[in-house]
């Protein structure tokens, strides 16, 4: 009997090891999935992403067209197209923010829908709300992107675009130069903002 007690204690044991054997291992990417979904970052620290200040945000959208003046200006382009420009940016930023507004308020319905146990199809319609809500922000991000070749035509476009990615570059990418959000195999610079002016 105590031979069997064993025998079984030592199955009991070794159980939990056998069973994450068949699994593979979690990638680079699942482990900064659990990180982010505890609210912690890779460094096991917990810590929420503080909201800018109106002051802070307004010194910022300054500085973003500052860089754009000066980009267009190095471009040599007309007094008119780089009021166009401007006009078009300005346009895109309060876009982008009221489009901004719409997707956390639909998130925020949805968490509180899945606290309170709504049905799945309720549930279900929540989240097409939520992602129909980031598609038109695409779409925002895509015809300002349209909006600006036709202004400054293809080459000029595409010169300004690079001035800007090298801009983000220097500036380290995101705020406070936190790039940490990014995968391990993907660089830096492949996913430059859409415009200086973007909120």
């Amino acid at each position: 009997m105590k031979k069997q007690m064993m025998m079984l204690s030592a199955v009991l044991l070794a159980l939990p090891t056998l069973s994450k054997a068949d699994e593979p291992p979690r990638g680079e990417s699942e482990i900064r999935y659990e990180q982010r979904k505890s609210g912690h970052d890779r460094d096991g620290r917990r810590g929420e992403r503080r909201e800018l200040t109106p002051e802070e945000r307004e010194k910022m959208n300054e500085r973003r067209l500052q860089i754009m003046e000066k980009t267009l200006k190095e471009l040599g382009v007309t007094e008119e197209q780089k009021l166009q420009i401007t006009e078009l940016q300005n346009q895109m930023k309060e876009q982008m923010r009221a489009a901004y507004l719409d997707i956390e308020e639909k998130k925020k319905n949805l968490k509180k829908m899945e606290e309170e146990s709504a049905p799945q199809d309720e549930i279900f319609a929540a989240i097409d709300e939520v992602t129909d809500a980031q598609a038109e922000q695409m779409k925002i991000l895509a015809r300002n992107r349209i909006q600006m070749e036709r202004i400054l035509g293809k080459d000029k476009f595409m010169q300004f675009m690079d001035k800007a990615r090298n801009k983000w570059r220097e500036h380290g990418g995101r705020r406070n130069g936190d790039d940490s959000s990014r995968g391990p195999d993907r660089e830096k610079d492949k996913m430059p903002p859409q415009s200086p002016a973007a909120p």
